[in-house]
């Protein structure tokens, strides 16, 4: 982490209000109302900001946020927009994990300045403070009228820049082509049920309640991802009966007037046989009979598309690291980085990909035509081209680059990864360099890779190493785990937290066999409840063999509560496996998935039959 930018404390709260109450209400006079939701405080009484504006889509879905000052602009100021900064504001701006903008406003001309002050632009400014404000100034071309809302593009090129989550949309185009197909067929239906009068469509509504209840509230991360431009989803049926059930799901548009329900015509059942989904003689209608449950059952299946692809990519300072560390690791034969590295330069890392890797590429390809659409596959380059060669080209652009001649001249490259998301690695990078990151340092020890024709992965690690990632992994895991649900799942952050259904973790890891070193490291997970009433989350690891746990298996056989530190616990549950995860590339990513996917099966175990919903990375 870089050290401090601006030495000074973030304000405290005023003991006085000192509105700008014409500033505000002018700035939420002029803005895209529409695009642009205020939430602005006139009597100013919160410290540093006056609040924030949310950025929505078109059709009134959320983009991101920015944190606000809004100051009124003097006279004297209007030729050239300044404002006179404290430090403590400035202080606040730095430690803000959201982007904060100071908006000057010129009343009389109906018109704002804005600026935003990033952590770069507050290392450009440290060498003019000289006393407890600096004077900042804001560029004309930076404003906001009526009439100009070129000021919308920028704010959400830096709500991008500073976003904390990420959808890898990736894995279900196939599924959204298909609700794009059954939403156009369904659009050119006749619908002779307008108008009419039938005692199935009360158990239809019924069943959209609960579905588009669920997709509004406690998983609207299915709507977001499946649905985004969406309104509700609708039914259309050709056949319903007792035990008989012809129908489709549909979504309707935000910028369509349709209903909810439609009749599909005898000679319109033919064209959409494929969308149709049936329900045979032999079972029971589910709309008519279980509708909460069918609503669940769709809930199901999307949230193991969303799910199991991994589509759900957090954004935060522990994984980005992971995930940056373990790229070089994974290409470092391209990148030219030592795998044995301990740190990393962000600066470098930039470099990397934006300049150094484009050439390393182009003097490999040796392409004529700058112009082309290349798209290069670094896994399937590792894979299929031999070191010797690697060596050649990365001596060769440095001949070029110490002539100064290496220039970038592929204008349609695009760099690929089967292994690694390219647009995830540049904004978790983005996102460090906000943070104030300069560089970065590896979680877990360096792996030592034998000697030897082949070996088992975790002979890479000793006992030592083995305890020491284990330790760091659930160190850090409940905090990053409970911001992950947080972001994805807000309504259901309680039931599915990390520590939702325990206070305490034991984790013992059973040490490599000496006699049977195939069978590899074990890991037993205890999960403990306190009786004392007072909760206190932890998690601790032991290393069977050297250190003496706090429960055991054996313990657990023969006991159902047990005493620690003189605090009373009853095991709860507990589970063992192979120790896998940490010998994995992104061991934290898998940890946390696995812990959403068991999460969930809890909290869905009422309404799915199968042993297990989602495909776990551990054995």
């Amino acid at each position: 982490m870089s050290k401090k930018i601006i030495k000074a404390k973030p304000a405290a709260y005023p003991l006085t209000n000192t509105p700008e109450v014409e500033a505000v209400r002018m700035l939420e006079y002029i803005i895209d109302k529409e695009r642009l939701k205020t939430s602005l405080s006139v009597l100013d009484k919160v410290p540093n900001i006056d609040g924030h504006i949310e950025v929505v889509t078109e059709h009134q879905h959320p983009i991101g946020k920015l944190e606000v000052q809004v100051k009124y602009l003097p006279k004297k100021s209007y030729g050239k927009p300044r404002y006179q900064c404290d430090l403590q504001f400035l202080s606040y701006c730095e430690n803000s994990i959201m982007p904060v903008l100071l908006i000057v406003v010129n009343t009389q001309d109906e018109k704002a300045y804005w600026i935003h002050l990033s952590r770069n632009f507050l290392h450009d400014i440290t060498g003019k403070i000289r006393g407890k404000t600096v004077s900042v100034g804001i560029p004309m071309e930076n404003v906001i009228s009526r009439a100009q809302d070129s000021y919308l593009a920028s704010w959400i090129s830096i709500i991008e820049d500073y976003k904390t989550r990420l959808i890898n949309y990736d894995g279900v185009k196939s599924e959204l082509e298909r609700i794009t197909t059954v939403h156009a067929a369904m659009k050119k239906l006749s619908n002779p049920a307008i108008g009419l009068d039938k005692s199935e469509f009360k158990e239809i509504h019924l069943f959209l309640d609960y579905y588009n209840h669920f997709l509004d509230h406690d998983f609207s991360i299915i709507k977001e991802v499946f649905y985004k431009e969406y309104w509700k989803i609708g039914v259309a049926y050709s056949r319903y009966e007792e035990r008989g059930l012809s129908y489709s799901l549909y979504p309707i548009s935000y910028s369509t007037n349709d209903v909810q329900i439609k009749h599909i015509a005898n000679d319109e059942v033919r064209s959409l046989k494929n969308i149709l989904n049936r329900v045979s003689n032999h079972t029971t209608n589910p709309i008519k009979y279980k509708p909460k449950e069918l609503a669940y059952e769709y809930i199901i299946s999307d949230l193991k598309k969303v799910v199991d692809n991994e589509m759900l990519l957090p954004i935060n300072e522990f994984i980005a690291v992971e995930y940056i560390i373990s790229f070089l690791d994974r290409f470092d034969e391209v990148t030219g980085f030592n795998p044995g590295q301990k740190s990393y330069q962000l600066q470098e890392i930039r470099y990397l990909l934006d300049t150094y890797l484009p050439l390393f590429i182009e003097q490999y390809l040796e392409n004529d035509d700058p112009h082309e659409e290349i798209t290069f596959e670094l896994d399937h380059f590792r894979w299929h081209v031999f070191e010797e060669e690697i060596v050649q080209v990365h001596e060769k652009l440095k001949e070029r680059l110490a002539s100064g001649s290496a220039k970038v001249t592929l204008t349609n490259l695009k760099i690929t990864s089967s292994s690694f998301n390219m647009e995830y690695l540049c904004n978790l990078i983005q996102h460090l360099e906000n943070s104030g990151f300069r560089a970065i340092t590896r979680h877990y020890p360096i792996r030592k890779y034998p000697q030897l024709e082949s070996y088992f992965t975790w002979q890479v690690y000793n006992d030592s190493d083995v305890k020491q990632a284990t330790e760091t992994i659930f160190n850090n895991l409940p905090p990053i785990y409970d911001r992950f649900v947080t972001e994805y799942f807000p309504n259901l952050a309680s039931e599915l937290s990390f520590y939702s259904f325990f206070d305490r973790l034991v984790v013992n890891i059973e040490p490599l066999d000496p006699d049977n070193i195939r069978g590899g490291y074990g890991i037993q997970m205890i999960y403990l409840k306190t009786l004392d009433g007072e909760r206190k989350n932890r998690a601790d690891v032991y290393m069977l063999g050297k250190d003496v746990p706090v429960v055991s298996f054996e313990i657990f056989r023969r006991e159902k509560n047990v005493s620690i530190d003189g605090h009373r616990y009853e095991i709860v549950s507990s589970s063992s496996s192979h120790l896998d995860n940490i010998f994995r590339d992104l061991p934290m990513l898998d940890y946390l998935y696995d812990t959403l996917k068991n999460r969930l099966e809890n909290y869905l175990k009422p309404f799915h039959k199968s042993s297990y919903i989602f495909k776990f990375t551990k054995i």
